[in-house]
């Protein structure tokens, strides 16, 4: 009889303990007193000082930023302030909405695209927050004169060049890829170039980029435009790589077709492509997403494939459809995609009686562990027109849809879904597994799952150049106090919810470990026949690690009064601990045998 009470009482906490601590956290933002509303929310986060920043722009032209606290479940806005907008901007394309964003790995520096809305006509915009010592200390816009659509991705990518203050991003506008360079030689001098053409592939439409650090490439996924054989059933779908040097207005893209089995079409091919690794590593596989339909009947879902985009060889291939009990069909739109080297997430737009934002998430080592769950927070119903992967038609109403993108969240290696609904409220949704989050904030839609036959074969298309429109910069450099409130809408969580996600992350932390040292980083070929080395410095969870230097590597930590705190030698790929007990904010200057030196900065937040 004791045994019986001890086993069921084991079992009760075991289920008390998956609800409180596997879940996921929303939160509501708002400008304080209500006025001037939040237009756009983006959340990104540093791979070195584990900070996540929310930034974002209001009605009143401003854009704000702000790191975020490490509280669960609602990381609260510190130190927020605000750059002004330039006024001629705002006369020219209106009002500024930021979809998405990124952080360059070695110049710290903030990369944020979207687009600007006057009049019912949009202008594709991008902005970078140049940091210094830690603080934002500019932003600079540029937009694209005569566009008529978002940036619909982009990436940071290594500058052609060999001087570390310079950096590089990838961005995808109208099927067509980009570069930026950027040149940051003085403090006083911040240069941005987009050069007059970028590449494109004939007959197909470049959906979204990432960038491959180790081969120095960037990797993109296209969707055909027209199927001869089918008007009305598309199932190629390109994956395609094209090297990152001094040559990129001329070179060609290495493309992969893959071609789906016809029980399915993808629809109006809205898609994702990210790579393995989230920038610790690089496997060459990449994760490819598309929205799926069957041939046969109504029902839409997502196409998962992990494909070696070097080769084209597919490690898994996964078809969800989604259904719920009562065999109801949606139509499911992809949004953004992510993983956390635990599992994938996919954010998507869904259509029941009801449009809403969803969430797919899928089991690293199973594929066909998979849970799908919709996002009750907002109704997008109204918002949302036939075609959500764009702002809605309606955009001068509502040109925001709740949530927007998804990003890697490097201090909980969990993932953050952020975005803004026009002139009320922008959102962040923190989860770590849908498995176990029933808060109230979300409910489960049924999955179908089918394994697809899938042919994969390299083809040669006519790579062309586009010409891009006129650019123009604007820079801010004042900064000036912000205030937002915070609202948890659905979360309960206890005192043991940041213990269990710590632990979760050092879970995680083990295999990122594992694979840093199986697969160390190549030399990236930066200029025709010449091999250069970027010697980088990767710091996460108290560690560092030395990478692409020469010989043996002197390191020495100063605090930010000059004095040095930790010193000592290390080598190449070698994973260092930082042995600081005091919080705060310090640099690690690295020398090697060839008087190669980087410095980083370097957080401690130890608990």
């Amino acid at each position: 009889m004791k045994k019986i009470f001890f086993l069921s009482l084991l079992a009760m906490i075991i289920a008390m303990g998956k609800s409180v601590h596997a879940q996921s956290f929303h939160t509501q933002y708002e400008h304080t007193a209500g006025f001037p509303p939040v237009l756009s929310m983006v959340v990104v986060s540093d791979p070195t000082t584990y900070t996540n920043y929310m930034i974002g722009t209001d009605y009143h032209n401003r854009v704000f930023i702000s790191p975020l606290s490490t509280d669960l479940p609602s990381p609260n806005p510190t130190n927020l302030s605000f750059f002004k907008l330039n006024s001629n901007v705002i006369n020219t394309v209106g009002q500024v909405y930021f979809q998405k964003g990124l952080i360059h790995p070695q110049s710290g520096d903030i990369f944020l695209y979207g687009f600007a809305h006057k009049d019912n006509t949009i202008t594709a915009c991008f902005a970078i927050i140049q940091f210094s010592n830690g603080q934002a200390i500019k932003c600079h816009f540029k937009y694209l004169q005569g566009s008529d659509r978002p940036i619909e991705s982009a990436c940071w990518a290594n500058h052609p060049s060999p001087i570390t203050t310079n950096s590089a991003y990838g961005f995808v506008y109208d099927g067509t890829l980009y570069r930026v360079l950027v040149s940051n030689p003085l403090p006083n001098i911040f240069n941005i170039i987009v050069p007059n053409y970028g590449r494109c592939i004939e007959g197909y439409y470049i959906k979204s980029v990432d960038y491959d650090g180790s081969n120095n490439k960037f990797v993109v996924n296209a969707k055909q435009l027209y199927n001869p054989d089918d008007p009305n059933c598309v199932r190629n779908q390109l994956i395609a790589h094209i090297d990152n040097n001094n040559y990129f207005q001329s070179n060609d893209f290495t493309i992969h077709r893959l071609n789906i089995n016809n029980n399915f079409c993808t629809v109006l091919g809205t898609s994702k492509v990210f790579l393995e690794g989230n920038g610790f590593y690089y496997t060459n596989y990449a994760f490819l997403i598309h929205d799926v339909a069957s041939a046969s009947d109504a029902s839409s879902g997502f196409w998962l494939t992990k494909i070696n985009y070097l080769t084209g060889d597919i490690d898994q291939s996964r078809v969800y459809i989604a259904k719920d009990d009562d065999n109801t069909s949606y139509r499911v739109l992809i949004t953004d995609a992510v993983d956390n080297f635990d599992k994938i997430f996919v954010l998507a737009t869904y259509f029941p009686t009801e449009i809403r934002r969803c969430v797919l998430q899928v089991n690293f080592s199973d594929y066909d562990d998979a849970i799908l769950k919709a996002m009750d927070d907002y109704d997008i119903t109204h918002i949302t027109t036939l075609y959500p992967e764009y702002p809605p038609h309606n955009i001068k109403e509502h040109p925001m849809g709740y949530l927007n993108g998804l990003i890697f969240n490097n201090l909980y290696y969990d993932v953050i879904s952020f975005g803004a609904i026009y002139k009320m409220y922008s959102y962040l949704v923190e989860i770590m597994d849908l498995n176990n989050s029933g808060n109230g904030c979300e409910h489960e839609v049924g999955l179908i799952i089918h394994i697809p036959n899938i042919i994969v074969e390299e083809v040669d298309y006519p790579t062309n150049p586009i010409l891009i429109y006129a650019q123009q910069t604007y820079t801010s450099e004042i900064l000036e106090p912000y205030a937002l409130t915070w609202e948890t809408l659905c979360s309960h969580p206890s005192k043991s919810t940041e213990y269990f996600a710590n632990n979760r992350k050092e879970h995680i932390q083990r295999i990122i470990d594992e694979n840093i040292k199986k697969y160390p980083q190549k030399k990236s070929l930066l200029e025709k026949d010449n091999y250069i080395n970027y010697p980088k410095i990767q710091v996460f969870n108290n560690k560092f690690i030395c990478i692409d230097f020469e010989g043996e590597c002197k390191f020495n930590i100063y605090d930010f009064n000059g004095r040095i705190v930790q010193t000592g030698i290390t080598h190449n790929y070698e994973l260092n601990n930082i042995e600081i007990k005091t919080n705060g904010m310090y640099l690690i200057r690295i020398t090697d045998d060839s008087n190669n030196t980087i410095s980083n900065k370097i957080i401690i937040t130890n608990n």
